[in-house]
Order: C-alpha cells, then sequence, then structure tokens
C-alpha cells in the first residue's frame, strides 16, 4: 500500500509550496496542526524566495497568528482543508495559480482549493512491480526484478542504497533460514529494509519464527550513510531523512519515536514509546514463506527550525516534530492457516511414522539375531532306511540297458536316492 499522502505532498513541494499535517484522535474531532511547509521547502531549494513565502502565508490565511489551526476529521482525510486563493496580492497569487493547476488539490470553488490526505489518493494504480514466481528456483519466490520499470533505483546516487533487494512484503521465499532474515523494499522509503530474527513462537498453534525491523542508524552504520542528504547531516537513531525519495522535508521513524535516539523523545512532550505499539513485527511461517502475522508501523515528522526571515518562525526551538503515523497490519483467519495446520499435522504424523517405522525394523532385526544365534547351538539328522533290491528284474546288478551300467541298482531305485 501507498503512503496516502505522499503525491499530494509531493506534487505540492513541487511547486513550493506544501502543507503537512498532523493529529490527535478523539470521537469525532480531530485537532489538525497544519503547518506551511512553504518555509522548509523553500529554505533547502531556493533561500532567497523566503520573503515571498512569509508574505504568501499572510495573504492566504489572514495573518495568522499560529501555525496551528483546528479541522474536522472528515474535511482533513477526505474533503479537504480549504486554501483559500481568492487574494489579490502578487505573492498569494503567484502561488495560488501554480496550485490551481495541480490534480491532487481539490477544487472546491472558484477561489478555494481543498487539501486532504485520502483524497487525491483514491481509486489511483500504484507502481508496478514484476518479481519471480519461482517456478525454476523457489529460493527466488517473490523476488522483485523491477519496480516502475527499472531494476534499481536512482535515488541516492548510490549502488548500495539505490538497490532494490527482496520481495514487497507480501510472501517470501520458503525454507528461509533465520540467519537470512526478511528482506523486503518499501517505496514509501525508497529503500528495503531487512527484518532480523528475534526468538521462535506459536501463532494459532503454528511454529512461526518472530523478525522485527527499524530504520537503523546512520550516524554510525558505514552502510547506511549513502541515505543522508550529505555525509555531514546524517540523522541518528531511528530517523530517516526523506527528502532525496519525495523531495520535502520529511523525516521516517518508528512512531512515538521508537528504538530511535532519545534526544529526538526529549522534544516533543505526550509521547510514550511502546514495542508492541509502535514496532515492526512479523511473525512469519518458514515452510510456506508467508507472514501470519505482521504489522508495519512509520511515523512522519517534520524539522522545525527557527527562521528570522518568516514571522511564524521567529522563536522556534530546534526539535523534529511527529505528523502522523500509519500502520498496515495481517491477521491470517482460520480459513488461511487451517492448511498450514493440516500440513503440520501431516509432518507429524510422518515424523511419528518414521519412528515407528525404524522401531520395528530395529525389533525385527533383533529377533531375527536372536533366533539365528539360537539355531547355532544344535542340528537334526535325517533317518535313512535301507530299500529292498529286487533281482529278478532284468535291470538287476549286472546288467546293462540300452549301454548304461547302473552298477547292480534298480531304475527305480536309483530314482530314489
Amino acid at each position: 500500500m501507498k503512503f496516502p499522502v505522499k503525491l499530494a505532498l509531493g506534487s505540492l513541494c513541487a511547486l513550493l509550496f506544501i502543507v503537512l499535517v498532523g493529529f490527535v484522535m478523539f470521537p469525532k474531532i480531530i485537532k489538525g496542526k497544519i503547518k506551511t511547509g512553504l518555509v522548509n521547502t523553500v529554505f533547502r531549494q531556493k533561500p532567497g524566495a523566503l520573503t515571498l513565502a512569509n508574505k504568501a502565508i499572510k495573504s492566504i490565511w489572514s495573518s495568522p497568528s499560529s501555525i496551528f489551526i483546528t479541522v474536522k476529521a472528515r474535511e482533513l482525510l477526505f474533503d479537504g482543508i480549504v486554501i483559500h486563493c481568492g487574494v489579490t496580492d502578487f505573492a498569494g497569487k503567484a502561488i495560488c495559480a501554480n496550485l490551481k493547476a495541480e490534480p491532487s488539490l481539490i477544487h472546491l470553488n472558484d477561489n478555494d482549493l481543498g487539501f486532504s490526505l485520502l483524497g487525491p489518493k483514491n481509486g489511483t494504480a500504484g507502481k508496478r512491480i514484476i518479481a519471480f514466481r519461482g517456478t525454476k528456483d523457489y529460493h527466488l519466490v517473490g523476488k522483485i526484478v523491477t519496480y516502475d520499470g527499472k531494476p534499481k533505483q536512482e535515488v541516492w546516487n548510490s549502488s548500495t542504497c539505490d538497490a532494490i533487494m527482496g520481495t514487497d512484503g507480501t510472501i517470501f521465499p520458503p525454507m528461509l533460514k533465520k540467519q537470512d532474515g526478511l528482506m523486503s523494499f518499501a517505496p514509501d522509503l525508497c529503500r528495503s529494509l531487512r527484518a532480523t530474527f528475534q526468538k521462535h513462537d506459536r501463532y494459532d498453534d503454528i511454529p512461526v519464527g518472530v523478525y522485527s525491523a527499524s530504520l537503523g542508524d546512520q550516524s554510525k552504520n558505514l552502510e547506511e550513510k549513502c541515505f543522508c542528504t550529505t555525509p555531514d547531516t546524517c540523522l541518528k537513531k531511528g530517523l530517516m531523512d526523506l527528502y532525496k525519495c519525495v523531495k520535502i522535508p520529511l523525516y521516517a521513524s518508528l512512531p512515538h519515536f521508537y528504538d530511535s535516539h532519545e534526544s529526538y523523545l526529549k522534544g516533543v512532550k505526550g509521547l510514550q514509546p511502546d514495542e508492541k505499539k509502535h514496532g515492526i513485527k512479523i511473525m512469519f511461517e518458514a515452510t510456506s514463506g508467508s507472514p501470519v502475522w505482521a504489522r508495519k508501523r512509520l511515523m512522519f515528522s517534520m524539522p522545525m527550525e527557527p527562521n528570522p526571515k518568516v514571522d511564524l518562525f521567529h522563536n522556534f526551538t530546534p526539535t523534529v516534530f511527529p505528523i502522523f503515523w500509519v500502520e498496515e497490519g495481517v491477521d491470517l483467519n482460520n480459513t488461511y492457516t487451517k492448511p498450514l495446520k493440516d500440513l503440520f499435522l501431516i509432518k507429524k504424523i510422518v515424523a511419528v511414522m518414521k519412528y515407528l517405522v525404524l522401531l520395528g525394523s530395529l525389533g525385527g532385526l533383533a529377533v531375527s539375531g536372536y533366533l539365528f544365534y539360537k539355531t547355532q547351538e544344535k542340528f537334526s539328522v535325517s533317518t535313512v532306511k535301507p530299500v529292498a533290491s529286487d533281482y529278478s528284474n532284468n535291470d538287476s546288478i549286472g546288467s546293462v540297458s540300452n549301454g548304461n551300467n547302473y552298477n547292480g541298482i534298480e531304475n527305480e531305485t536309483y530314482e530314489k536316492y
């Protein structure tokens, strides 16, 4: 599944105007914290345009006193948060003229546009993935051959980081060893991730291996240095800068900065990282090569930095501000686990029969050996009875018949011996 907001944000970024949204769930209301991502984007791409961005913010949002506003859940997710483009000043008109040409925004009326998280993505197809079926080599089952028609990415300018490794995460080659790990490609992050083995467990009475994954530590792991925007700007453990991937200043991490450097937790109040709620976990059945239970969780954040050229950004304390996090999961029910349980039942029966046949064979060999040993201690001799001879017969002793000498033994008697 694609990250639903990425298309909208990427398009807006190309026009130097991005609305980034983070929210806290309530029964009917989402308190949306909307921030003009224009500032961070322009600062990286065209810092000379910050003055224009400052004027556009004041024009479109009527000189706001805060970077946060409150919106309803339906507006945030589907209907769209209003961007007031009925302005007449140069800065506002310049931004809105480009925004109106964007298909990722909703045209509410002649002047106003709407930005939503799920609206632009609804009903759209993802990029095409071509993978091996494993008909000739089961080790290649699910392995991605090309993504979007290319055998590798052109994002990080590094063969290591641009490599497309593993599967799409829905299936893996069977008979994997635990030291192999589970390698999958995450298009949302423009990188491949390896889940490592943690322990053995059971799911619905099926033996499985438990795997977990993280975003690593680019500041210390030499193999991950190519994910840094520059060698001198690598983020600390648990965070990944997606600027090269989605062309906006967006950070990825596990929710609530779980398994991240403690300094990120200190910058925001209210975070409570929990492995069960916020970690990436996979229960993997090796015989079929299928995840039977999985949770993929990612949080997206923005860097908050002070900027004297923008009025709303004067007094910021530098920090990483969480926007929202998403979760994808799978729980196989009995419809899918029953064939696996039947398979393992058959394997148990075969294993038991194997040992029964082995024990029976050993028992038979033992009995045969015993009987053979006992028969070596005695033997029997058959009694031979004398047979009377009839010398009156023409074929008696000394007679010759047809040139054959029987040495005095009658034909009938000879046959008996």
